[in-house]
């Protein structure tokens, strides 16, 4: 069990007291850098020597992101579906891999640009479903407890949604050279180098677009709150003991990532056996 979850749970802030919710973080040292999470209900928060959530609701939020992806794919291949059938081009096959079935001339142009698609869906999807106002949460209280070193309502509410330390930013920087530049690489392999520096020297400009209209958007009361708990609880926690020292391995555990990559894991192998089984359960 990762170290602050669980058994040490931290201070207790009830939402009508969450103005006065600690103090100061910052006042006589250096405070910890914070990564965050947002969560099926919730978010979490830490500093690698504390963390704010258990670990089965990384797990079942990691599960959650492929749910949110293959729905992204479904909308995906509809689409595609679709312009198939006005275009008479193949693109859904083309990008299912399909042997003979390959594009020629502007179609395989659109097919390169095409990819982009089940990224542009996952998006939509997220922004409509609640982790995105979770992960707004997330932002503006990592931002007030850098900016003020403490969380009071009126401060958190104003904080930008965007920060630029979210993955986005990161993911959004090579993401143009994996989609695009990579496909383009052998056959046109100026194009595709130019693509690959374009967009990495454009990550912070399209991680915050990204952030501001699809990762996050604002959040309601309630994930607010949700948000500023979290945060109570970590600067609780890290001003009791802040010279804790863990493993490299326990920070990397109590920040979440093994446990939302598990999490994806487990989400794949369920939607490969629904996928599998799925004419044999419609079959009666």
């Amino acid at each position: 069990m990762a170290d602050g979850m669980g058994e040490n749970q931290g201070p207790r802030v009830a939402p009508g007291a969450l103005e006065a919710a600690p103090e100061v973080f910052f006042v006589s040292r250096q405070g910890p850098r914070i990564s965050g999470t947002a969560l099926v209900g919730g978010l979490h928060l830490a500093t690698g020597n504390y963390g704010t959530a258990p670990w089965w609701r990384l797990t079942v939020s990691g599960a959650m992101i492929v749910v949110t992806l293959a729905i992204g794919l479904v909308l995906t291949y509809a689409e595609l579906w679709l312009l198939d059938r006005f275009t008479g081009a193949s693109f859904s096959a083309t990008l299912l891999g399909f042997p003979g079935a390959g594009l020629s001339g502007w179609e395989a142009y659109a097919a390169v640009g095409l990819q982009l698609l089940p990224m542009l869906n996952f998006l939509v999807v997220l922004r409509l479903s609640p982790l995105s106002g979770y992960h707004a949460a997330e932002h503006k209280v990592v931002a007030a407890i850098e900016a003020y070193g403490q969380l009071e309502y009126n401060q958190v509410v104003e904080m930008p949604r965007a920060h630029p330390r979210c993955g986005t930013v990161l993911l959004f920087g090579i993401l143009p050279t994996m989609l695009i530049a990579y496909p383009l690489f052998f056959s046109q392999p100026f194009a595709a180098v130019l693509i690959a520096v374009i967009g990495w020297s454009l990550r912070f400009h399209v991680g915050y677009f990204i952030q501001q209209f699809f990762t996050t958007k604002p959040p309601t009361p309630a994930q607010l709150e949700a948000g500023m708990r979290a945060g109570s609880k970590l600067m609780g926690l890290w001003l009791a003991e802040p010279d804790r020292r863990v493993s490299i391995a326990r920070n990397i555990w109590t920040r979440g990532l093994p446990q939302m990559l598990i999490g994806v894991v487990i989400g794949q192998y369920l939607l490969g056996l629904i996928y599998q089984n799925m004419h044999v359960w419609l079959d009666f």
